[in-house]
């Protein structure tokens, strides 16, 4: 597993109306994801809001053993805060994205609300849960 190197930047916290903007940047590894979900948890319990828009700007997406294993730790850390928590992820990269098919279905069978999206207005809606048509997620429309 890659170290870490404290000097890059890894995560940015907004706070929006309703909900809690994450931009995830610079380097992807196993340790950077679970060191950001740990910066981003402790946000969510600061603000106690649990909708949450991550924009992923990464330079490489995890392997499908490191995203199944860092959904695994997430979903054993937040415990009873999981049926809180509403993730929409926001992956605008042209290529790839069936990986997030993979990622949402463990995330979803492990108990997280987790859908993906390639754009950012139908990501904030069903967030807000406003209405949009009833299409399975961007990430089954692969």
């Amino acid at each position: 597993m890659a170290a870490i190197t404290p000097e890059q930047p890894l995560v940015t916290t907004k706070l929006m109306p309703s909900l809690v903007h994450f931009e995830c940047i610079g380097a992807q590894s196993y340790e950077h994801t679970i060191r950001r979900f740990n910066k981003m948890y402790a946000s969510l319990k600061a603000f106690n809001i649990w909708d949450v828009l991550i924009e992923g700007k990464t330079s490489k997406r995890l392997s499908v053993l490191d995203s199944y294993n860092a959904i695994k730790h997430i979903q054993e850390e937040l415990g009873k805060d999981a049926s809180k928590l509403r993730i929409a992820f926001l992956d605008e990269r042209t290529s790839g994205f069936e990986h997030n098919v993979f990622a949402e279905n463990v995330a979803n069978n492990r108990g997280l609300c987790l859908r993906f999206f390639q754009d950012r207005q139908k990501a904030i809606c069903w967030l807000r849960r406003m209405s949009m048509p009833k299409l399975p997620s961007e990430s089954q429309q692969v």
